[in-house]
């Protein structure tokens, strides 16, 4: 082995096993018809007149064509949009090869030649103007350069530039295909042979004569080639090594591909599709149109026969790219089972030889299945059914046929004349019960005949076999019975067990009932819904079967359903949790639904554990031993985010400003079904929890404000394996108003508009107080005028009478010294009078200071043990006549209960001239007030406290009490605009 191969062999083998995928081929003994076959077309979204295609390491599946590029997630069609600032050098494409780095290398017909990078970067290594054009292949050598072959010969990149690789080095012929393979060799096939690099002398050699527009490999590291659909083995050097998982995918065949199976796949042979099995295993030649095993060459087969190129995908799969369209193959749960009946209404019984007969309904045929081998219809039976003890029940014309093996039994119909089309026969250990296609029902009892009324009343339309002469029963109108040896042991209705529409009864171990809305378990007498994330899953079930580990599996309207023994234990035991389950729907391979109109058990396990299913599409087969359960983790990925324009994913992407909605594009790769793919999402800042997608691959958002959001994804597969999560960081700017400093001047304004509006409704309030107390000090005038004009001019006029009369009496008359005294007091009153008036006429001349009013009140009552304490601060001011009098007697109540009620030493009243409110504070350090008198504010039968908070109601003045051990202090607060009169003036002003 030359030295330079030798230094990268074990770099090769290495690189085999890092990039190695695991894979599931195609099962060799599904025909390829049965395969699941999946056709996209233009309907679908697929481009048309495929030229190309690869798939790159992180799942997407590449399609070259003369409109451009497109990529595949097995959903959806997306055209490819290179980064901002580049663009592919023309849409017409010719090449497409995925490197094991996720690097993608892009052919043109036209000139040029680029490289689309795993980061996404797109480069071009030969420009529009270059020579290099309609690429055939590219091979990436073992120390990095790449081999090109084009419609202008053989070109080699390496250390930035490009080599023209003629005839000196002794290639002969037009090159068309190049290959790399995991030893190290280069292989170049033109129409003069195929070509090895020698690496020691640096020319090529001649290895094969043949024409050779074809290289391909098998699974085991051995190389083909050929020409059209002829391919032949070349002799390759030991020791060989397996080819490489990323080998297949990573490019397509014109031609045709080995499989993972070494099964050979081959396309124009002359027209559609052909498959030779085992074909890595001949030593000779092979002709694919001539030795193929199986074909699809019909129009109604494939979306064209006009077929372009093969690959197979990181997980087993074939792709077919035709002129209409892209074709998939890959492997099918469920496989149908074609006997040329009415499909819908076929009833299965179960040999003891691994057969199962088949029952139509409709056209009363039979058929006998046999593996291995195809159907055998059966003319003499129209029915064919199971007895409780695995013996075949056989309908015919004349007689019912009991046979198990050898031994064989004749039973006689009923005496009774008429045709004897079986529609069904249920054997229930005891008792034979028929049911005519014309609607008669028959029981065989000890062996005789009677007419079913004879041994239950009512009819039905649907039965279970519960064992030794106990049956189920549903009749027409929805009633579930219980038929035990002769006797209807428990009856519920339609109200009772809350299925509606049923269609299928099950019993063995549970007893189930099955109708339009779901599926019921009896326990302890009471039916219990079985409960599922879908609501529907359960739906129209028609059939149910044990396979030989236990699972259960239901056929229904939306597919069959698998639930482990685990699962179906723990949904006996707690019907009320959610029943997990596996749905193997038309993603699996089975058509249609459950039939509904045979009322018979639609599923079937056979005797070597197949399990059989009735739709209404036809019979359909599952082996449990073929299903392949894939381990790999599906990839999720962020394509789009859609506002006012499209985004592509990247750091700190922002959004401008007043976006309120926007659309989230999102897929799910590297999973063998990616249409069973579930999608959760969440927006940080906007959703608490996961959001369920299901299938949906996009996400959407409305009425979104300015921030910072974050944007996660994660999917599970089929198989309930998770994805890793995938993240997106983006911002959206706020507008002028969604601004801080907006929102701040807007807080600013509305608290200047506040301040204002408390500022209008306080000089309101303000001026109403004072039209209140100049309306009292009115008032009060005029009482004092009234009074001097008419009370007191009236006593002085009385005193003036009385005193004339007393001096026309004697000086030592008694009657004289009586209206002296009288005189006298009434002088006095009227004195007391006057100054009452003088009082209510608001003289600021003649009404003592506030401070010396408190002063006087004090000095009146101190005494012996209690010293009391008059102070004022700030400048005294003068005080409206009723602030005045109203906080005069305000702080005399308060200096009064100190006195009286506090057993105080010491009172403080303290009277505070300030700015903004005058301020009155009364304190002693007394006993303090009792704590439920100060919670009410009032003590029964008193009425200083609430003539306090009366007065200071009338004053808009505040008033605050502090009690407790320590003494009791009241402050009194009368705002200055209302107290000071010359500010009152000015407010009148």
């Amino acid at each position: 082995m030359p030295l330079v191969l030798r230094r990268f062999v074990p770099l090769l083998a290495t690189l085999a096993v890092l990039t190695a995928v695991p894979a599931q081929a195609l099962d060799p003994a599904t025909p390829l018809r049965d395969y699941h076959h999946t056709i996209w077309t233009s309907k679908d979204g697929a481009p048309a007149e495929i030229t190309s295609m690869a798939q790159t390491p992180d799942g997407w599946l590449w399609l070259g064509t003369p409109t451009g590029i497109y990529r595949f997630d097995g959903v959806r069609f997306e055209p490819y949009v290179p980064p901002p600032g580049s663009k592919l050098l023309h849409s017409r494409i010719s090449n497409l090869v995925a490197m094991p780095n996720g690097d993608l290398m892009i052919g043109y017909v036209w000139p040029g030649f680029s490289v689309r990078h795993a980061d996404g970067r797109l480069e071009h290594l030969a420009q529009a103007q270059d020579s290099l054009m309609s690429v055939y292949s590219v091979a990436r050598d073992i120390d990095g350069s790449l081999w090109v072959t084009s419609g202008q010969g053989v070109r080699r990149w390496a250390n930035g530039k490009w080599q023209v690789i003629g005839p000196a080095s002794g290639l002969e012929g037009l090159v068309a295909i190049s290959l790399a393979d995991q030893h190290g060799r280069l292989y170049l096939g033109s129409d003069k042979g195929t070509f090895v690099l020698n690496r020691d002398s640096g020319r090529f050699e001649r290895i094969d004569a043949a024409p050779s527009d074809a290289l391909v490999e098998t699974p085991d590291g051995q190389l083909w080639a050929g020409a059209g659909d002829r391919l032949h083995r070349l002799p390759t050097p030991a020791p060989t090594l397996r080819r490489p998982d990323w080998l297949a995918p990573s490019r397509a065949s014109v031609n045709s591909q080995f499989d993972h199976d070494g099964n050979l796949w081959t396309v124009r042979c002359p027209v559609g599709l052909c498959l030779l099995r085992g074909a890595d295993q001949r030593n000779q030649p092979v002709v694919a149109s001539r030795d193929a095993t199986d074909k699809l060459d019909q129009p109604w087969q494939v979306s064209n026969l006009s077929t372009n190129l093969l690959l197979e995908d990181h997980l087993g799969n074939i792709w077919m790219a035709t002129q209409a369209g892209l074709e998939r193959f890959r492997n099918s749960a469920m496989l149908p089972a074609k006997v040329g009946g009415a499909d819908g209404f076929y009833t299965l019984a179960r040999g003891d030889d691994g057969e199962v007969w088949v029952s139509d309904r409709r056209k009363h045929n039979v058929w006998q299945l046999t593996p291995g081998q195809p159907p055998r219809a059966h003319a003499d039976y129209d029915f064919v059914a199971a007895d409780l003890n695995g013996a075949l029940l056989m309908a015919g014309p004349t007689a019912l046929t009991r046979r198990r093996g050898q031994r064989v039994e004749q039973i006689a119909w009923p005496a009774e004349p008429g045709s004897y089309a079986t529609y069904s026969v249920v054997d229930d250990g005891r008792r034979l019960w028929l049911k005519l296609a014309d609607r008669r029902t028959f029981v065989l009892v000890d062996g005789q005949w009677r007419k079913r009324s004879a041994v239950m009343e009512s009819g039905y339309i649907n039965s279970a076999v519960d064992g030794d002469g106990k049956m189920w029963f549903v009749s027409s109108k929805g009633v579930v019975s219980h038929f035990d040896n002769g006797v209807v042991r428990t009856a519920w209705s339609p109200e009772q067990h809350g299925i509606t529409a049923i269609c299928g009864i099950f019993a063995g171990g549970e007893v189930l009932l099955a109708g339009e809305n779901g599926v019921a378990v009896l326990r302890d007498g009471q039916w219990t819904k079985l409960n599922t994330d879908q609501p529907a899953a359960l739906s129209n079930v028609t059939g149910m079967t044990a396979s030989a580990n236990g699972d259960r599996w239901l056929n229904g309207g939306h597919g069959v359903l698998r639930i482990t023994q685990a699962d179906w234990q723990d949904a006996m035991t707690h019907p009320e949790r959610l029943l997990r389950y596996t749905l193997f729907d038309a993603a699996d391979g089975y058509a249609g639904e459950a039939a509904t109109g045979v009322w018979d058990n639609t599923a079937l396990t056979d005797s070597k554990g197949k399990l059989w299913f009735a739709s209404t599409s036809g019979l359909w087969r599952l082996d449990p031993d073929k299903l392949w359960r894939s381990t790999l983790q599906p990839r999720v990925e962020i394509l789009l985010l859609q506002a006012d324009a499209a985004y592509a994913p990247q750091d700190q992407l922002r959004l401008p400003a007043g976006t309120v909605q926007l659309r989230i594009d999102y897929t799910g790769l590297g999973t063998d079904k990616p249409e069973k793919l579930r999608f959760q999402y969440r927006l940080d800042g906007i959703d608490q929890d996961w959001q369920e997608a299901g299938q949906r691959r996009s996400a959407y958002y409305t009425n979104l404000g300015p921030g910072a959001y974050r944007f996660l994804l994660r999917a599970v597969n089929e198989n309930n394996v998770s994805s890793k999560e995938a993240s997106l960081d983006f911002g959206i700017d706020p507008t002028v108003t969604q601004t801080g400093w907006f929102k701040a001047a807007l807080a600013l304004l509305a608290a200047t508009l506040l301040y204002l509006l408390y500022r209008q409704r306080l000089r309101i309030n303000t001026r109403r107080a004072l039209e209140r107390f100049n309306l009292r000090v009115e008032e009060r005038e005029s009482i004092a005028r009234d009074l001097h004009d008419t009370l007191l001019q009236s006593m002085q006029g009385v005193i003036y009478s009385v005193k004339a009369i007393a001096m026309d009496l004697p000086p030592q008359e008694p009657m004289r010294h009586a209206m002296d005294r009288t005189v006298k007091l009434a002088t006095d009153a009227l004195v007391e009078g006057r100054d009452r008036v003088s009082e209510l006429r608001a003289e600021a001349a003649t009404r003592l200071n506030l401070s010396d009013a408190l002063q006087a009140t004090a000095a009146e009552h101190a005494g012996a043990g209690l010293q009391i304490a008059v102070r004022s601060e700030g400048a005294p001011r003068e005080l409206h006549p009723v602030v005045h009098d109203e906080l005069l007697l305000m702080g005399r109540e308060c200096l009064l209960n100190a006195i009286r009620h506090a057993r105080a030493s010491e009172v403080n009243v303290v009277l505070q001239w300030g700015e903004r409110a005058l301020k009155l504070v009364v304190s002693d350090n007394g006993v303090g007030m009792p704590a439920e008198v100060a919670a009410a504010q009032s003590k029964p039968g008193h009425w200083g406290l609430e003539g306090l908070h009366e007065r200071a109601h009338r004053l808009q003045a505040g008033l605050e009490l502090e009690t407790g051990a320590g003494g009791t202090v009241w402050r009194i607060s009368v705002p200055a605009t209302l107290a000071y009169r010359r500010r009152a003036s000015e407010a009148e002003a």
